[in-house]
C-alpha cells in the first residue's frame, strides 16, 4: 500500500537529508501518512511538533495542513534545527525553534495547540502532564515508538518497562479518548475531552435554548472526522448515553445529555462549493447563514430554513422546510450523500451506490443513524438579489386576512412559498414605537426567480387588507429577514395540516386572543409543489401530502415567564390537534423530554424501516438516546 501512494517531494528531500546525515530516528512513512491525515482534520489549526529531527515529520504535517494552519516544531540540537529551518524556509506556515523541549513548554504562554506530535522521550514518558497542558479541547496528542522493540538504537532506546508503563498510563489518562495503532513501532493518538472539572465545561455544555440545562460527563469537541471516530469508539466500548451536537440552535435540547458523552461537531465548519457541478460539501457544524454566503458567491442556493443560525446538518436530517420549499423542495431533497461514522467506528459514505439505505433514512429521518460529519448537497440557481414580501396586517383583521391568504396561496405558482405569522409587530423605524408588539398578521415570501418577474406574482400577498407596514422589496438573498439568533429560551412544536379550514383559523385566533405578549407566535408555512412531487421511495421524509405546517413558536428572555409561555404553547398545540393530519415535523416536535412521545407522528410510515436500518448499523444501541429524540 505504501508503494502505491505518492510521497510528497518535501518528504523525499527530508528523507534523503536524514540518510546523508546518518539520522535513523525519523518518522516512518506509515506514521507520516497518518500525521498528514490528522493535520488535514485541523483546518486553520495550530500544530506543534516536539522533536524535529531533520524535518521528516514536519514535512508530512505540512503536506496535510491547509493554508491557514500553522506549525511550530521544536528541536534541541542546533545542527538538526538548522537543516530543517533551511528546508522549510519558503513555507510561511512553519516555524522552527531551537530549544530544549521542556524549557520551551514551561515558558510557552501562547494559544493552545490543536495537534501535538511528540517524538521526545521525556515529554512522552515523564513530562506528559506538561505536554498535555498545552493541548486545546478537542485537540490530538500523537506520539510514536509506543511498542518497545529490541531493534531500536541502544544509545537512545528506553527500557521496555518504561514504554509499557507509558502505554498503560495514557489509556488511563482522565479526559482523553485513546487509540493505539499497533503497526511498526506503534502510534498512540489521544483526543482531549471536556469533563466537569475543565474550566470550559459550562461553556461546552450550554446550548442555544436556555430552558435546557444538562450536565454531560464528557464533551468531545471534534475538529475533524478522526476526532469523531475516536469518540464513537470510546462510546461503543464504554456505553455512555450519547448525544450529538452540530452547528445550529436545535431547540429541543437533545444535543446534550445528562451524565453521558456529547460528540460536539460545532467546530467543523468547512464548506466547499463546486460551481461547475452545482454541489456543495458541507461539514456538520456549518450554520445555514454561512452556507448561503458561500453559495451566493456563485449565485447558487440550496433550500434551507428561514433562520440563518439553523444548522445545515440537523435541518437536513430532519427534513428542512423553508422559504423555497414549493419551488425547490426540502433540504433533504437536495442531499446527494453523507459521510457518517457508524456505531462500529467505521467511516462510511452513504450515497445512491454505497449504503443507499442509510442515505434514504438520512433524508428526513436522520436521527440515531450514526454521526454525520459532512453532507454533499445539490445547488440551484438563485440570487444574489431576490424579491421578497414582508407585510404586516392589523391583528383585528386577522380572520379575513388569514382566509384571503389561504385562498391566495392556492392560486400562486410554485415559485412562491408563502408563510403567515400571528405575532407582535416587530420594530420598524417607519412605525411609531407605541405600535411595537401590537398583534398583527405577518405575511412573507421569497420569489424563487428573477426579481424583475416578481412584482405581479407577489402582488396578491400585498393586498390582502390595508397593511400596518409593507417592507417588501428586493434584497440580497443572504439578507432575507431572519429571526434573531441570540435568544435565551425557546419552544417549538408543530402539526401538519391537509387543509387550513375556517374552523382551524378560528381555533388559532381563539388561542391568539390568549397569547402571552412576549415572543410568542404561530407560524403557518405552505407546502406542496416540489415537496409533494418527490417519490416516497426516494426519502424517509413521510409528510409529502401535507399542504400546511402550523408551528407554535416562543422565544423569550425572562425565566419568570417560563410556565405561562409553555402553558400557552402546549395548549395551542393541543387545541389545533383536531384540525391536523396526525403528523409532526421532526425539527419542530417540542422539547426533548416530551418529544419522544411524538416520534411515531414524526416518522410516520417510515418508522419501521428507519428502525430496521438503525438496528443494522447499530445493533447494540450505541446511539439509542439519539434515536429516541428529535
Amino acid at each position: 500500500m505504501i508503494a502505491q501512494l505518492a510521497v510528497p517531494p518535501l518528504v523525499e528531500i527530508a528523507e534523503m537529508r536524514a540518510e546523508a546525515e546518518d539520522f535513523h530516528m525519523s518518522s516512518s512513512r506509515e506514521t507520516g501518512m497518518l500525521l498528514r491525515t490528522l493535520a488535514g482534520s485541523k483546518p486553520g489549526g495550530r500544530l506543534l511538533e516536539l522533536g524535529t529531527g531533520v524535518g521528516v515529520g514536519a514535512a508530512w504535517l505540512l503536506d496535510g495542513m491547509d493554508a491557514t494552519a500553522r506549525l511550530t516544531t521544536v528541536e534541541l540540537h542546533p545542527e538538526a534545527a538548522e537543516i530543517c529551518r533551511t528546508m522549510l524556509a519558503s513555507d510561511p506556515r512553519a516555524e522552527v525553534v531551537e530549544a530544549h523541549g521542556i524549557k520551551w513548554l514551561e515558558a510557552y504562554t501562547g494559544p493552545l495547540f490543536d495537534l501535538i506530535f511528540v517524538d521526545v522521550g521525556q515529554l512522552k514518558y515523564e513530562r506528559r502532564d506538561l505536554t498535555l497542558s498545552k493541548l486545546a479541547p478537542g485537540g490530538l496528542f500523537v506520539c510514536d515508538d509506543v511498542i518497545w522493540s529490541p531493534e531500536w538504537d541502544p544509545a537512545v532506546r528506553p527500557s521496555k518497562d518504561r514504554v509499557d508503563k507509558f502505554r498503560a498510563e495514557i489509556f488511563a489518562q482522565p479526559g482523553f479518548n485513546v487509540t493505539l495503532m499497533d503497526w511498526g513501532s506503534g502510534v498512540c493518538i489521544a483526543s482531549r475531552l471536556i469533563d466537569p472539572d475543565h474550566p470550559e465545561y459550562d461553556g461546552a455544555r450550554r446550548v442555544w435554548n436556555g430552558l435546557v440545562d444538562r450536565r454531560p460527563a464528557l464533551v468531545a469537541r471534534c475538529s475533524g472526522t478522526a476526532d469523531v471516530v475516536q469518540a464513537v469508539r470510546v462510546a461503543a466500548e464504554r456505553r455512555p448515553a450519547v448525544s450529538i451536537r452540530a452547528g445550529g440552535h436545535q431547540v429541543a435540547g437533545s444535543a446534550v445529555c445528562d451524565g453521558g458523552l456529547v460528540i460536539d461537531l460545532s467546530a467543523m465548519r468547512g464548506v466547499h462549493v463546486d460551481p461547475a457541478s452545482r454541489t456543495a460539501r458541507v461539514q456538520a457544524g456549518v450554520p445555514m447563514g454561512q452556507l448561503d454566503r458561500e453559495t451566493q458567491v456563485f449565485g447558487l442556493v440550496t433550500p434551507g430554513g428561514d433562520v440563518q443560525g439553523t444548522g445545515v446538518a440537523g435541518l437536513t436530517l430532519g427534513g428542512g422546510i423553508g422559504l423555497l420549499a414549493r419551488a425547490h423542495g426540502l433540504s433533504c431533497d437536495h442531499l446527494r450523500a453523507v459521510e457518517i461514522v457508524t456505531a462500529d467506528g467505521q467511516v462510511r459514505t452513504a450515497d445512491p451506490h454505497e449504503h443507499p439505505d442509510l442515505l434514504w433514512a438520512a433524508r428526513g429521518c436522520g436521527r440515531g443513524l450514526g454521526v454525520v460529519t459532512s453532507l454533499e448537497l445539490d445547488l440551484g440557481v438563485l440570487g444574489p438579489m431576490v424579491a421578497i414580501v414582508e407585510v404586516y396586517y392589523p391583528g383585528d383583521r386577522a380572520e379575513p386576512v388569514l382566509r384571503a391568504w389561504r385562498d391566495a396561496t392556492e392560486a400562486l405558482p410554485d415559485t412562491v412559498t408563502p408563510m403567515a405569522v400571528l405575532r407582535g409587530l416587530p420594530r420598524f423605524r417607519q412605525v411609531s414605537s407605541d405600535l411595537h408588539d401590537r398583534p398583527v398578521v405577518g405575511v412573507g415570501a421569497v420569489y424563487a426567480g428573477p426579481p424583475a418577474e416578481a412584482e405581479a406574482v407577489l402582488a396578491p400577498l400585498r393586498r390582502l387588507d390595508d397593511p400596518v407596514i409593507d417592507a417588501s422589496g428586493v434584497v440580497r438573498y443572504e439578507q432575507v429577514p431572519s429571526p434573531p439568533a441570540v435568544v435565551t429560551r425557546a419552544f417549538m412544536k408543530s402539526h401538519f395540516l391537509s387543509e387550513l379550514t375556517d374552523d382551524a383559523i378560528r381555533t388559532l385566533l381563539d388561542q391568539e386572543a390568549r397569547r402571552i405578549r412576549s415572543g410568542t407566535e404561530v407560524v403557518i408555512r405552505t407546502l406542496g409543489g416540489a415537496v409533494a412531487r418527490v417519490p416516497e421511495e426516494r426519502s424517509a421524509y413521510p409528510h409529502r401530502a401535507a399542504r400546511f405546517n402550523v408551528n407554535v413558536n416562543a422565544m423569550w428572555r425572562d425565566p419568570g415567564l417560563d410556565d405561562a409561555i409553555l402553558d400557552w404553547c402546549r395548549s395551542t398545540w393541543t387545541a389545533m390537534r383536531p384540525h391536523a393530519d396526525g403528523g409532526v415535523y421532526l425539527n419542530f416536535s417540542g422539547l426533548a423530554d416530551e418529544a419522544e412521545a411524538m416520534l411515531d407522528a414524526a416518522y410516520g410510515a417510515s418508522a419501521a424501516r428507519v428502525d430496521s436500518i438503525r438496528r443494522r448499523y447499530d445493533p447494540d444501541g450505541v446511539f439509542g438516546l439519539a434515536a429516541r429524540q428529535p
